[in-house]
């Protein structure tokens, strides 16, 4: 009997961990699998093509990565998004990778999450890195949170316009854990609603509310 439960608390753990850890929604996050040359799960966003090759010369894990040497944008599928956190990591490596000095700062390589509203259109993005320079494998990994118009999500791997260099993206991770602080929607009856306004009434400052601060486009 002890015995059986302890192996009960023992799974429990381990599905209780997993569930606050959140399973990786990507399929394909070291471009291991590809079909007629190009990692499967990936699409060509924008730019030459020319400038996307599915790499055997530098992988942070397995054998491959995904090698870009010239502007080019390739993304991941649209993700469904209702209001969770979202964690996305990824590796990095740099030779040489610089930018033009007439370009804004962020026309870099670049990990960023774009947000799409419910038909998939873009209306928004957070940056997880922009970077040049030359450096080995490196990971970088950031916590999301969208507006409520978000509804879908994916992450696109860049290389902007007018730089020089080649960059190379391994491992590329998305979680999706609950927001512990989300606030419970009440729901709302039109028929019962009222909002009354006293334009007489001296209301005194606003309270100083917490909030947060979303600083990832600068």
């Amino acid at each position: 009997m002890r015995t059986l439960l302890l192996y009960c608390f023992a799974a429990l753990s381990c599905i209780v961990a997993t569930h606050a850890r959140g399973a990786d929604l990507m399929l394909n996050p070291g471009f291991e699998r590809e079909a007629a040359g190009f990692p499967i799960e990936w699409s060509f966003a924008w730019g030459n093509r020319a400038n996307c090759t599915w790499a055997s010369d530098a992988a942070h894990t397995g054998e491959h990565s995904l090698k870009l040497t010239g502007p080019v944008c390739v993304q991941s599928p649209a993700f469904p998004y209702d209001g969770e956190v979202i964690t996305v990591s990824g590796w990095l490596k740099l030779d040489r990778f610089s930018k033009a000095e007439d370009t804004p700062a962020w026309f870099t390589a670049g990990i960023v999450v774009t947000s799409l509203d419910k038909d998939r259109k873009p209306n928004g993005h957070k940056d997880l890195l922009r970077k040049v320079g030359t450096q080995d494998w490196t990971r970088y990994e950031r916590k999301f949170t969208f507006a409520h118009t978000t509804k879908y999500i994916r992450v696109q791997l860049l290389y902007a316009a007018k730089c020089t260099g080649t960059a190379w993206f391994d491992d590329i991770e998305v979680t999706s854990t609950a927001d512990a602080f989300r606030p419970t929607p009440r729901p709302l009856d039109k028929a019962k609603a009222t909002v009354t306004v006293d334009a007489a009434k001296v209301t005194g400052s606003l309270p100083d509310l917490w909030r947060h601060i979303d600083n990832s486009y600068m």
